[in-house]
């Protein structure tokens, strides 16, 4: 009974630190932008090609705008900024070949779509709730150890779920994609924040609330999106097949 009582005041004690870091934080805004974007995705995923075509016409040209409004402010470092734009390349085809040409598109581009948004929040929450060490204090200050490990663990269960279950793929495999997913998607907004930080800017832009630009609410999905079309042309059937309806 003691060790129940115990664990229930640690209970107790994260929840009222995780009320009190929430009252202080844009959480509520950023959830309200996260809302907007994922019904924005609803209707890329399940809408007509039109929505697909409408973001493409927007988000990209928005996205290379940010792109080089950054590296201008940035001398040398000519690789960096250069990939990162082949990113925001290869991550309009990928969107395109989801959304216009898989057949599939609702599982593939939904799936994507989970393992960002998931990573992000879950990523968010984690840090408020635990803190802890930030391990790239110079490139992201705001970023803890422990949101990354939350982050990636609660988006490969969830994910990796969803994956056996619609796309008929093995549990293991599904766990290890979706982790490696995550991984590369952090990977890929720090990325953005070291380009950032060289462009010596805090946001991208401030085109979406409590988020910033497009970069800064797209740098994990433009990596994802990216791997995930990589994957899906080599290692499914639809995928590989719909790749080379192309040539």
């Amino acid at each position: 009974m003691m060790l129940l009582y115990r664990i229930m005041l640690l209970g107790k004690g994260a929840m009222v630190r995780l009320v009190e870091k929430l009252k202080t934080s844009n959480i509520a805004l950023r959830s309200v932008s996260s809302l907007f974007l994922l019904v924005g995705g609803a209707l890329v995923i399940f809408g007509a090609p039109i929505f697909s075509f409408i973001v493409i016409c927007v988000c990209v040209p928005l996205a290379v705008k940010e792109w080089h409004g950054m590296v201008q402010k940035i001398a040398g470092h000519i690789l960096a900024k250069y990939a990162y734009l082949c990113l925001i390349i290869l991550a309009a085809f990928g969107f395109l070949f989801f959304s216009s040409i898989h057949p599939d598109r609702e599982l593939w581009l939904g799936g994507v779509i989970l393992i960002t948004a998931m990573s992000d929040m879950s990523a968010y929450i984690s840090g408020k709730i635990i803190g802890g060490v930030k391990p790239f204090p110079n490139i992201s200050s705001g970023k803890t150890l422990s949101g990354y490990i939350g982050g990636a663990v609660i988006t490969t269960c969830f994910a990796g779920l969803y994956f056996h279950k619609f796309a008929g793929i093995f549990l293991s495999e599904t766990f290890i994609m979706t982790f490696i997913l995550t991984i590369c998607g952090q990977a890929g907004d720090l990325y953005e924040s070291y380009l950032k930080r060289l462009a010596d800017i805090k946001d991208s832009g401030s085109i979406i609330p409590g988020h910033g630009g497009v970069l800064d609410r797209l740098d994990a999905f433009f990596v994802i999106l990216t791997l995930m079309f990589l994957y899906n042309i080599s290692f499914t059937d639809q995928g590989y097949a719909a790749f080379i309806s192309l040539f």
